[in-house]
């Protein structure tokens, strides 16, 4: 909830041995510890019924945990 409309939002989730942060905009919006959810990576899927619709601009997979500072700056450098 609470993404900003018609402009591009910088999601970036960060898992590094069984914890796994999520930052929306620079900024950390959840943190989780223990078990994650499996995850596919061959899906994406944009938007729902009754939701917001949008695009993908671009994808950047790290093979390492980022620092939240990289975060910030990359979204500083790209709003």
């Amino acid at each position: 909830t609470n993404f900003l409309l018609q402009r591009w939002n910088q999601v970036a989730i960060n898992y590094d041995g069984g914890r796994i942060d999520v930052f929306v905009n620079g900024e950390l919006k959840a943190s989780q510890s223990g078990d994650v959810p499996y995850l596919k990576y061959n899906n994406l899927v944009v938007g729902e019924t009754d939701g917001a619709i949008g695009d993908v601009k671009t994808i950047i997979y790290f093979k390492e945990p980022i620092p939240i500072s990289t975060i910030r700056s990359m979204y500083k450098t790209n709003p």
